[in-house]
């Protein structure tokens, strides 16, 4: 949440446009709302771990490589929704894969309490994402927010690549 804070401030300073900071946000989203069922399906013919391996180097990459255009001063308004745009799709398929990979992880019978807490998980990093975000960009710039959006997909990675769960995938 720290990068959606950080790219609605990148847009504010390029733009200083609301129309452009709603634009963000559909650009964000829409490939979520046009994706996300598709991908629910395509989940059910590949690797979930594998896919979220993959989903997290590619968000990982995409906050990196806006992290450094906006160190390098080379950031323009076009490259931040090209980014948003592939983050929404990035999105569109990490989340249901995230879902499908808690049962995988637990199992049927504890799929209730599992996904309780993932939510938790899920909405905490909602409440503390954009003021973590706010603190950053107030006291490191707002490069911070998407550096620190770029490691926090290393600790996952690093999960799904160590643990391989021995159920259905």
């Amino acid at each position: 949440m720290a990068q959606a804070v950080g790219q609605a401030w990148l847009i504010l300073q390029l733009t200083g446009s609301g129309l452009d900071l709603g634009l963000l946000s559909a650009a964000t989203f829409g490939p979520v709302l046009l994706a996300s069922a598709w991908a629910g399906a395509l989940l059910d013919h590949v690797d979930v771990r594998k896919t979220l391996i993959a989903t997290q180097v590619i968000a990982g990459s995409l906050a990196l490589i806006l992290a450094v255009l906006v160190m390098t001063g080379s950031v323009r308004v076009w490259m931040v929704f090209v980014l948003a745009v592939a983050n929404g799709f990035v999105f569109a398929v990490d989340q249901p894969a995230r879902q499908l990979y808690v049962v995988n992880l637990v199992g049927r019978d504890r799929v209730a309490s599992a996904v309780g807490l993932y939510e938790v998980i899920t909405n905490a990093s909602r409440v503390l994402g954009p003021a973590v975000g706010g603190v950053m960009i107030a006291t490191a710039g707002v490069s911070a927010c998407f550096l620190v959006n770029a490691g926090s997909f290393i600790p996952p990675l690093l999960v799904l690549l160590w643990f391989r769960p021995k159920g259905p995938r």
